[in-house]
């Protein structure tokens, strides 16, 4: 703000414009009409809700420090990993590549983005919205007490093999984990679309295939169970014998398999995005 009146002793206290910050080190310089800028006062460090330490101003606060390539804008976070983007609150990102928006996020996945309020993000490039903030009437409180998400698979089949796991992004063993530390109930719709991409005994396949799904899973004492699976609706074209399916798998953690069957000689491509809903709450 400017100091408006007649005393002439009164100082101008309008922060400096930011000039730069360094995605690496979280150093801020503010523009003071030179071409490098300047460290900056306190009082400009802090107009912007930034940390003045050693005489010089970072975008972190508290203990928080920047590793290669992460960018914190927010107080009491906790960052740790490499090129996270995280604009939030009392957030805890353990993660690489991961983005926050909002506050009271908990992020364990690499490329995951969070916004809201009371998230987590525990599945590899998972995107969440959470709806659990501190001021809420009831009770329970935990994170992802209220949340959905989407995960996005990608696969390819090149024969007939039944039930052949496909994976989060296309990478190995990257599954829809289950957080087996609360009770709770995961349903999600599941749109799964199949293409054959080769020829087959000379012609080429037409092959096509679209299955919208409802799925819910229930955890019981950290026990992973199926509730159901319901078609909303197939269809299909020169697709004999192409399914898909979905399995709830004891490991530790638990987890649900996301499984297609394709064609003898025929190669296909697969992918099935899941649109989920999940609670997370404790037994009182």
């Amino acid at each position: 703000m400017r100091t408006l009146g007649r005393d002439k002793n009164q100082q101008d206290t309008t922060p400096k414009p930011v000039k730069d910050i360094d995605v690496n080190t979280g150093l801020v310089t503010f523009d003071d009409g030179s071409d490098t800028g300047v460290a900056g006062t306190r009082e400009d460090c802090r107009a912007y809700g930034y940390n003045f330490e050693n005489n010089k101003c970072f975008i972190q606060s508290g203990n928080e420090k920047a590793n290669t390539g992460n960018l914190v804008v927010g107080g009491h976070n906790n960052v740790t990993g490499k090129n996270n983007k995280v604009y939030s609150t009392k957030s805890n990102v353990n993660a690489n590549n991961a983005q926050t928006q909002g506050t009271n996020h908990e992020v364990t996945a690499d490329f995951a983005t969070v916004i809201g309020n009371g998230g987590s993000a525990i599945r590899y490039s998972e995107y969440v919205h959470a709806q659990t903030p501190h001021q809420q009437s009831v009770s329970v409180g935990n994170r992802a007490r209220a949340q959905r998400s989407v995960l996005m698979y990608q696969g390819r089949t090149t024969d007939g093999t039944a039930r052949q796991e496909i994976f989060i992004g296309g990478i190995d063993n990257e599954r829809f984990i289950v957080d087996e530390n609360f009770e709770g109930i995961i349903s999600f719709s599941a749109r799964c679309l199949g293409k054959a991409v080769t020829f087959r005994n000379g012609s080429y396949s037409t092959g096509a295939y679209s299955h919208f799904e409802h799925v819910s899973y229930r955890v019981n004492n950290g026990v992973l169970t199926e509730l159901g699976q319901d078609s909303e609706s197939l269809h299909t074209d020169n697709a004999t014998g192409w399914n898909n399916g979905f399995s709830a798998t004891s490991a530790t953690p638990d987890y649900i398999t996301v499984d297609v069957t394709g064609a003898r000689s025929v190669t296909i491509d697969w992918t099935v995005i899941l649109y989920i809903n999940e609670l997370r709450t404790t037994l009182s």
